[in-house]
């Protein structure tokens, strides 16, 4: 190997030593942790914040209604068969969702194997002998 490689190779090895303790630095710390309550920060009220400002909706001026005893008009109103549907910033509204879900899950496996095993007639695979060996005990004398 050359010199230059050599530095080439070092000077990688150094680097990636680098990047590898660098991407660690608080994993020591988190080891230390372990079994330990973690640390939580205190609730704190955000009106004493300085610098706080209360989140504001835009709503209408309040109407002063008056009422006559016994009566079922307003003074003030147009009809007492209006709309009543919310028309102005701060009416309230109701929301009905209906969610009318359907779903169909239609699994099928289909499975087939086929396995077959043939041998030959028990006369053609039997092994063959060959002529000098048509006795399988030694004589006896």
């Amino acid at each position: 190997m050359s010199v230059s490689r050599i530095n080439r190779i070092i000077l990688s090895g150094a680097l990636l030593s680098v990047a590898v303790a660098a991407s660690g630095c608080s994993s020591i710390d988190r080891l230390s942790q372990i079994g330990e309550k973690p640390k939580l920060t205190e609730i704190e009220n955000p009106t004493t914040q300085p610098g706080y400002k209360p989140v504001q909706m835009p709503m209408p001026k309040p109407e002063q209604a008056s009422y006559n005893a016994n009566s079922l008009w307003r003074n003030g109103s147009r009809a007492f068969f209006k709309d009543q549907r919310a028309a102005r910033i701060g009416d309230l509204l109701t929301v009905t969702v209906n969610i009318t879900d359907k779903a169909n899950i239609a699994n099928e496996t289909q499975r087939s194997r086929t396995s077959k095993e043939t041998q030959g007639s028990p006369i053609s695979s039997a092994p063959r002998r060959s002529p000098r060996q048509t006795r399988s005990c030694p004589a006896a004398s």
